[in-house]
């Protein structure tokens, strides 16, 4: 559903492309979702969805933030 939306394999986008893309799917979510019904089941798999990838695009980040402040201590020490 992602990357239907992102025009491309959500992977090749920036964190800020990313984030930016999640939060408007988020937002059209709330603006258009249905009250009651099946279609509030829906909608709160799709808000789900879209929480579950805003985590594990911060996750992603924290990651890398993490090997980057490793990198550089280890380049510290060995100097």
């Amino acid at each position: 559903m992602v990357d239907a939306v992102s025009g491309g394999a959500l992977m090749d986008k920036t964190p800020a492309t990313v984030r930016h893309l999640i939060s408007n799917m988020a937002s059209n979510t709330q603006q258009f979702r249905i009250r009651g019904g099946a279609g509030t089941s829906r909608v709160v798999s799709e808000v789900g969805i879209v929480n579950n990838l805003c985590l594990e695009n911060q996750l992603t980040e924290l990651t890398s933030l993490v090997r980057q402040l490793a990198v550089g201590h280890h380049q510290q020490v060995a100097q």
